[in-house]
């Protein structure tokens, strides 16, 4: 992470009420900071990459002002995931998964029973006959 996502870290994980150890290195939270979960610091770290690859396609972006401290990428189009969206992606990937071979791999499995129930789920769901399940949202059940 280069100088500014560290900035950003640190703007993120403080308050008003945050006491600063070493400032005259630029101070870290040391008291009263806030809790900022580890996918966000993963995505600064992410978007401010110590060094930056030749071929990186945020290198190209343009920077609104010579004097910012932090990069904000904003997205034109954000695609909504729907419910259908979030099924087909599943199904897609479990075509991919070559189920003859991965339930060898003890770390591949450990990865699968991190979601166990959801996936005991979407398997008795997808065992049900097509005629049992309704075809819209709010229509009752067939009997």
């Amino acid at each position: 992470m280069n100088e500014a996502g560290i900035r950003q870290a640190i703007a993120e994980s403080s308050s008003a009420q945050t006491i600063f150890i070493g400032t005259e290195f630029g101070g870290i939270p040391g008291k009263n900071w806030i809790d900022v979960p580890v996918r966000r610091f993963e995505e600064i770290r992410r978007f401010t990459p110590k060094t930056i690859r030749e071929n990186n396609p945020l290198s190209e972006l343009d920077r609104i002002s010579d004097h910012q401290d932090i990069l904000t990428i904003e997205s034109l189009e954000v695609k909504e995931a729907t419910q259908e969206s979030i099924a087909r992606e599943i199904a897609s990937l479990a075509q991919q998964l070559n189920t003859k071979e991965v339930w060898r791999e003890k770390e591949i499995v450990e990865i699968l029973k991190e979601a166990e129930h959801e996936l005991i789920s979407i398997g008795h769901m997808v065992m049900q006959p097509l005629e049992t399940v309704p075809s819209k949202k709010n229509e009752p059940l067939p009997k």
